[in-house]
């Protein structure tokens, strides 16, 4: 639709040139005007498309609506119609702008005028458009080539540069006008000028790109250029100027050189040398020098693209590696020995250095580099030396030093768990004689056998040493676990009495034995070997084949011994067993939530005999089995008889046995257990100790997940006095950590040992574990284990191990205990 916007005082004209408009087959609308301003108005408001004006009006005049129309829309094309115009007058109005003009007795034309008047139009504003976006991209073209970091130019076909940019006049150190209308001739040395004159001229020869490297001289400095020269077509398609680009290189050159010297040096170092992807799941391999081939047997195709662990066989369950794991982890350096594998399967010990790359962008590093170091030979130098020190050239078995460290360690764990253990000394009987009569090589091989049927038969924690001469040591520290000392010295003495078969000849010995017990016959290493040795030659002067105790009163505490043992068969069958209860209280309410079942013996002749005197003995003779099931069995019934009689529901403690815990039909005892006292799960706790655990973890482990399926809940007592391994503490479904006595005594005076309390406290809550603290028996402990979030406690500041009936009343007068002040 054409939009018309009229000067017309007479409708009668308007419409008669909007009749002839139409007539013509154009569809059209107008808006009459007669004054100038609705004239103005309406040019801004109707946004006409064509004006159509007279050339007189009473009000207005044609040629002040020309010069109107000009200044406001000088696109829209204005043609005068008019029956008034002359012919002078109307060459004047085009002069100034109109596209036409008409007579009104003559409208036929008008049609014509005007589609005329339109294309016009329409071709100059689409000229103007497309100057607008010529002088736009003129525009964009020169920001573009000012701010491009690049050298760019642009020469004739003479080599006469006619555009530079800003970088090349930065480049070049000249100011702009030095270097338009100028050849290379004039700016650059002789024999670079040329090259790059051959290059262009090869451009236009081809009509393609060539690439090429530069090396421009500057007042100070060479730089080095890549440059990239193409021809330029015209709008005939000749080629008639050289278009170039230039970026300087001369850095990256220096990096890429350098980057080649370090590869060099890597390649070339005999240091095996690693680089790992960590951003990657399976963190493989992305380089390994030759080195590292020469070393491992595996070449880079078989190495690249693998986690390292290869290197480690099936040989991964090794400390170190969780080293290297948190230095990746925690994204810093770190460093570990390891065993590692060559492609032969042979072992070499590996000195691992690994560091992060740091990332250029500052992000997390995504690269390690890993250094190895073969110390297999240093470190078997170590061994040996080691070995030396500490082993009997002959034998292979422990020698002095190695005894003397071994019994600084027992002694220490002896007196933080109030053990026992037994030094044995061993001297064949007679042994000149075969020395004499047999040769010292027939002496050596007796003795090297002799401490091969020894080794035999100790357990794997026992040590074998071997003094000098015929002399031979044992410590004796894990026979209580299910055998007595006399049981050991028995199948020592089979043992050794057996025959041994010595360059061809038979020949029987046998040995006297002497006996020192920790910490009864003494309390350091010294005193035990003397006093061992000294009952050792008690027992000689006795005859040979003997052993002896050392000292008399060993003799009568064996007696003693024996007798309490006897009696102990028949305590079970007597109802001597009797239970007493210590409360267990929960720190943030002082409320009973539990109780430690600990046993007693009432004997009919000795009174009340404690645990400590008769546990160990039911040990040695397989009587703890039984002895346990009764306590777990009357500690259920008596709690669920607490419960019964409409007390709150607390739990049981029942401390497990280490014969117990390896009894194949523990969890069927405990399931009879529960089911016949009717007793919750939950209310039924099970105490182990660490030690227990680790004469074998896995199935422990496994006995324990089972024991907690039937929801009975599980505490790990001693806590932090033995292994304190925490790969195994992270796998136990344990309820409850037990802050050992030994820990509590001098919490409150003994720095190291409140650290240890309050990391013991920091990790089981990390693990979601609760924590009960044992022998608790002053304020200030219980103020210190409140402050640090200890969560139950125990001890005589609370309450003694009382009688089930004085448990009873203690539930009947409200469960709560405070400290006493």
């Amino acid at each position: 639709m054409l939009r018309i916007l009229m000067v017309e005082d007479s409708p009668t004209d308007a419409e008669l040139s909007l009749r002839e408009l139409k007539r013509a087959g154009m569809t059209c609308e107008f808006m009459r005007v007669e004054t100038e301003q609705d004239f103005r108005d309406q040019i801004q408001d109707y946004h006409p498309q064509l004006i159509l004006s007279d050339y007189s009006l009473p009000q207005f005049d044609g040629m002040s609506a020309l010069h109107i129309a000009r200044e406001l829309a000088p696109e829209i094309p204005f043609i005068f119609v008019s029956g008034t115009i002359g012919e002078e007058t109307a060459i004047h109005s085009l002069k100034n702008g109109a596209a036409d003009y008409i007579i009104k007795n003559n409208l036929s034309r008008l049609p014509s005028a005007v589609t005329s008047a339109l294309e016009r139009a329409e071709e100059k504003i689409m000229h103007k458009r497309m100057e607008r976006e010529l002088e736009n991209s003129n525009r964009l073209f020169r920001v573009f080539m000012q701010n491009l970091p690049a050298i760019a130019f642009i020469k004739d076909q003479q080599g006469q540069y006619i555009f530079a940019n800003a970088s090349t006049v930065d480049a070049l150190q000249l100011p702009h006008e030095q270097i338009i209308g100028k050849h290379d001739t004039l700016l650059f040395p002789p024999q670079l000028a040329q090259e790059m004159r051959a290059a262009e001229q090869q451009t236009l020869a081809q009509g393609e790109a060539i690439q090429h490297v530069r090396q421009f001289p500057l007042a100070d400095d060479v730089k080095l250029w890549l440059l990239t020269t193409f021809p330029v077509q015209d709008m005939d398609g000749n080629f008639n100027h050289i278009g170039g680009i230039g970026i300087d290189i001369t850095e990256q050159r220096k990096a890429e050189e350098a980057l080649l010297l370090r590869n060099h040096a890597i390649e070339a170092s005999a240091t095996p040398i690693l680089i790992v992807d960590v951003t990657q799941p399976a963190m493989p391999l992305i380089y390994v020098n030759r080195a590292f081939e020469l070393v491992t047997g595996y070449s880079s195709q078989e190495a690249v693209g693998r986690n390292c662990r290869f290197l480690q066989g099936h040989d991964r369950e090794q400390p170190e590696l969780e080293k290297i794991r948190t230095a990746i982890r925690e994204r810093c350096p770190g460093y570990a020995i390891l065993r590692n594998y060559r492609k032969d399967g042979s072992l070499f010990w590996n000195e691992l250095y690994v560091a992060p790359v740091p990332d250029p962008h500052g992000g997390e590093p995504r690269y390690f580099v890993g250094v190895q170091k073969d110390i297999t030979e240093i470190r078997q130098y170590q061994e040996a030396l080691e070995r030396q020190a500490n082993y009997d050239t002959l034998t292979g078995l422990a020698n002095r030093n190695l005894l003397k460290e071994r019994m600084q360690q027992a002694i220490s764990e002896a007196r933080r768990h109030n053990w026992t253990f037994s030094v044995a000394f061993i001297d064949i009987d007679n042994f000149k004689r075969v020395n004499d009569s047999m040769g010292h090589s027939a002496g050596d091989e007796l003795i090297r056998l002799l401490g091969q049927r020894l080794q035999s038969c100790l357990r794997d924690g026992d040590t074998v040493a071997r003094l000098g001469g015929d002399e031979f040591v044992l410590l004796l520290t894990s026979q209580s676990l299910d055998e007595s000392i006399h049981t050991v010295v028995q199948r020592i003495r089979n043992t050794i009495i057996n025959p041994f078969i010595i360059t061809g000849r038979q020949l029987t010995v046998t040995c006297s034995i002497g006996l020192a017990n920790f910490p009864h016959d003494g309390r350091n290493a010294d005193t035990l070997l003397s006093n061992a040795d000294s009952a050792m030659y008690q027992a000689k002067a006795s005859g040979s084949n003997n052993f002896r105790f050392y000292a008399k009163e060993m003799n009568a505490e064996l007696g003693h011994r024996l007798s309490l043992e006897n009696d102990l068969w028949h305590a079970l069958e007597n109802q001597q067993l009797v239970l007493h209860y210590q409360p267990q209280v929960c720190m943030r309410n002082s409320q009973i939530i539990g109780m430690e079942a600990l046993i007693r013996w009432q004997h009919p002749k000795l009174g009340m005999i404690p645990p400590l005197q008769f546990i160990p003995l039911s040990e040695d003779d397989g009587l703890i089995v039984p002895i346990g099931i009764w306590v777990m069995e009357t500690a259920a019934h008596q709690n669920r008889q607490l419960q019964l009689a409409g007390y709150p529901p607390i739990r049981v403690a029942v401390n497990l046995s280490v014969r117990q815990l390896e009894q194949k039909d523990l969890v069927h005892c405990i399931e009879k257990t529960l089911q016949h006292s009717g007793l919750d799960p939950q209310c039924l706790e099970l105490e182990i100790t660490e030690s227990m655990l680790m004469h074998n973890i896995e199935e422990s482990i496994i006995t324990l997940n089972r024991i907690s399926d039937l929801g009975v809940q599980l505490s790990l007592d001693d806590f932090g006095t033995g292994y304190s391994s925490l790969s195994y503490l992270k796998r136990l479904p344990i309820n409850r950590l037990k802050i050992d006595k030994s820990f509590i005594n001098d919490i409150t005076t003994t720095y190291n040992d409140a650290i240890i309390a309050r990391s013991i406290i920091a990790l089981a809550h990390s693990l979601e574990i609760q924590v009960i603290a044992e022998g608790v028996e002053s304020a200030d402990q219980y103020a210190f284990l409140l402050e640090n979030g200890c969560d139950e406690v125990q001890g005589y500041l609370l309450s003694r191990p009382r009688p089930f009936e004085e448990m009873e009343a203690l539930l009947r007068d409200g469960g709560r205990l405070l400290p006493a002040s």
